[in-house]
């Protein structure tokens, strides 16, 4: 009897959501994402417990994921039966009321995901609107042709950052992009707000108070920005915006020796480094240097949600439901995840193999994943998204630039932002 509830254990353990477990399914699900190919990845392995269930994934740019569904939602027809949702969005979901509570779906594996994951799919009266499917642990990447070349110590503070930098700057190589040109600033996470706001979270900063009142100008968002204007003000930066073609074309000729950014950036190396570049299989990631010594190292930037439309049917929305807790809380959901090369935010997965051993080529085979397992639980939970959000980095970004270009000071800059968002 005792190895029979072994099996049972071991079955449910490897191969199934306990929600799905042992009924019949079926239909055809649809998502809309800007990651197909992770939930293509996926997929099989779920068909193979449900054979009567098919999977439409619609690909769409990341805006208009959100895009589309708002306007779904809005005009009360045409959502999908699930969809990703990244971090950043999902409150404003939330707080237009178009999302199915999963509350009690979620409580029984809460404790299986990052509190600060969870804490954010939820409303302020604790009820939960979504799953956590994948993270953003922050890492230094860099090129290690480009350090060895130069016997570069790696920087465990952002001083020795910053010596590093003016290393390279001899040489004529950047250590990391920042553009500092009114029409080249970067809103999205590969760029100078995304920086701002990891290096914010980092000190224990947040962009808004326990009540979501902004609070732009605050000792750790000052320090964060500081730190990026002197990163400017030394010339250790190329003014190129993160994630554009001419990044990438200094990565890959070496004329830009690193990036800060999370987990998913070695999904978008994967995709966009060429493998006859001799970039190819010299990146590596090291943890953030600290603001002092011993400091925190970690924080967190991104990540993404499964949720599901509250247009889904009642039927559908158990198919829904089924797949959803197989990619974000089983090991064989999250080993196809980890495979495509996104960092799943389900913890119990982090202390095996499927975490602890991976490697890709792209990153010379260095167990990347371990290292952001053991980012992840130290990150600090004092971040917090509200639906106003987008609309305060926006305000941000706009100051950044006068900031960045010395038409303001740092302090002057972030009292004006704050003005503007408690407007």
């Amino acid at each position: 009897m005792k190895r029979f509830s072994l099996l049972v254990l071991v079955v449910v353990v490897l191969l199934g959501s306990s929600f799905a477990f042992g009924q019949e399914l079926s239909g055809n699900l649809t998502v809309w994402t800007w990651s197909p190919k992770s939930l293509d990845a996926i997929f099989p392995a779920f068909q193979k417990l449900h054979p009567q269930v098919t999977l439409e994934v619609v690909p769409m740019s990341h805006p208009d994921t959100h895009d589309k569904a708002f306007t779904a939602i809005a005009t009360g027809t045409g959502a999908p039966d699930f969809l990703t949702i990244d971090s950043a969005y999902i409150q404003k979901f939330i707080d237009q009321d178009g999302l199915v509570e999963m509350t009690s779906f979620v409580k029984p594996i809460i404790s299986k995901f990052p509190g600060y994951k969870v804490a954010n799919d939820s409303d302020q009266n604790g009820k939960i609107f979504g799953v956590p499917y994948d993270c953003g642990p922050v890492g230094f990447y860099y090129q290690k042709a480009i350090f060895d070349k130069y016997k570069l110590k790696l920087p465990e503070t952002w001083e020795e950052f910053i010596t590093v930098g003016k290393a390279l700057k001899k040489q004529g190589i950047a250590l990391i992009s920042v553009s500092i040109a009114g029409a080249a600033m970067d809103a999205s996470l590969h760029g100078e707000v995304g920086t701002h706001a990891l290096l914010t979270q980092q000190q224990g900063g947040a962009y808004f108070d326990k009540s979501f009142a902004p609070t732009l100008n605050t000792k750790e968002s000052i320090a964060a920005m500081k730190l990026i204007k002197r990163f400017v003000d030394e010339g250790i930066t190329a003014n190129v915006p993160g994630g554009s073609p001419e990044q990438y074309k200094m990565f890959m000729e070496g004329k830009i020796a690193g990036m800060i950014s999370a987990a998913w950036y070695v999904n978008v190396l994967n995709n966009f480094v060429d493998s006859s570049s001799p970039a190819f299989g010299n990146w590596r990631v090291a943890k953030l240097p600290a603001f002092t010594k011993g400091g925190v190292r970690a924080s967190n930037l991104g990540g993404s949600e499964l949720a599901i439309p509250q247009q889904t049917s009642p039927e559908m929305r158990k198919v829904a439901m089924a797949f959803i807790e197989f990619a974000c809380a089983s090991m064989e959901g999250t080993k196809a995840h980890a495979d495509y090369g996104e960092f799943p935010a389900y913890l119990p997965v982090y202390p095996t193999e499927i975490i602890q051993k991976k490697t890709f080529p792209m990153l010379g085979d260095q167990t990347v994943y371990k290292l952001f397992a053991e980012i992840t639980p130290t990150v600090p939970n004092t971040w917090r998204i509200p639906p106003q959000y987008n609309e305060i980095t926006s305000i941000i970004q706009a100051q950044m630039n006068s900031i960045l270009t010395g038409k303001v000071t740092v302090e002057k800059g972030l009292a004006q932002a704050q003005q503007e968002a408690t407007r």
